[in-house]
């Protein structure tokens, strides 16, 4: 169909206003599983301990009548230490930005405040996680925490995969500068979990939570111990993911986790775990040196394992 002569059409027109929508979409995940799950407490130096204890193996314990008691020296306590790591980020937005109106939000900076708080939450949760080593730091040098991968000594690892080191054994702090060492990775197996819950469990532990990437989370929802698939016959639809999985030590509720490695299941009694803090999330004003506002958010924190052998994990997995 032709166009009518000497129509007034929006091609040539000036002055239409411009069609924005009123949200913002963003779809970075801020889930953090790992954080949520474990405790909070309070730190007062850069250089956080705590003490673990431990009984002697049971045996028989028969006397004689009329037994000469016998005094064995008490086994000390261990003083196992982590670190406090310093995350942050910056934003400066100008006064003239500040003072516009905006689409999606009211004010620049709030907006840009909020995306920094989830950013480092993201962070945090990737570092308490991960096999990251320790470090005290120095001047200009950053100290970082050791992560949960690095603690564990209970664990099903793949040909060559070897614990991080401690040097003063299974109760004491992972050595500076030491990791995990990943081995041959191998496909997730059932028998896998099995073995790190009983190791677990013999240690003392209570598995409650179970952590893992989404290609292993995917994998577990296939395991004989699945108790949440079902059918549900009103719409016909079938429940295929494991939210809780029971074994023979227990029931362990089973998330996905974005930031923890997909090559790791995380096995956690989350009793025995905290994040710590020496100074939380906050905001901070910067002095101001000309026509912008400047703000610096930070934390620091560490991660406490107050005893790791509760806890395991299953470690050097397929990915894909």
């Amino acid at each position: 169909m032709a166009v009518l002569t000497g129509a007034y059409e929006t091609y040539e027109v000036e002055g239409m206003r411009e069609d924005l929508g009123p949200i913002i979409y963003n779809i970075d995940p801020v889930d953090t599983p790992f954080m949520n799950s474990i405790a909070r407490g309070t730190a007062t130096q850069i250089k956080h301990e705590w003490q673990t204890d431990t009984l002697s193996a049971a045996g028989v314990n028969a006397v004689v009548e009329g037994n000469d008691a016998a005094f064995i020296e008490p086994t000390a306590t261990i003083r196992p230490h982590n670190y406090l790591q310093i995350s942050e980020e910056t934003v400066a937005v100008s006064g003239t930005l500040q003072a516009a109106t905006l689409a999606g939000r009211q004010a620049e900076l709030g907006y840009q405040l909020a995306r920094l708080a989830k950013t480092i939450k993201r962070d945090c949760e990737f570092t308490l996680t991960q096999n990251q080593a320790l470090s005290a730091g120095s001047s200009g040098v950053a100290r970082t925490l050791t992560g949960f991968e690095n603690w564990i000594t209970s664990a099903s690892r793949g040909a060559g995969g070897a614990d991080c080191a401690h040097a003063s054994g299974d109760g004491g702090t992972p050595d500076a500068a030491a990791q995990v060492t990943d081995g041959t990775q191998r496909a997730l197996q059932e028998s896998f979990v099995q073995a790190v819950l009983q190791e677990c469990w013999t240690n003392g532990g209570d598995v409650d939570l179970i952590m893992a990437g989404p290609y292993n989370k995917r994998i577990f929802s296939g395991f004989a111990g699945n108790s949440t698939r079902f059918d549900i016959g009103e719409d016909k639809s079938l429940t295929a993911s494991i939210s809780v999985y029971i074994s023979d030590y227990g029931t362990h509720r089973i998330v996905a986790n974005r930031f923890s490695r997909d090559r790791s299941v995380l096995c956690l009694d989350t009793q025995y775990w905290s994040m710590n803090y020496l100074r939380p999330f906050r905001e901070t004003p910067l002095a101001k040196t000309g026509d912008s506002e400047k703000r610096l958010m930070n934390v620091e924190y560490t991660l406490c394992a107050y005893n790791q052998k509760s806890s395991g994990v299953v470690a050097d997995l397929t990915t894909a």
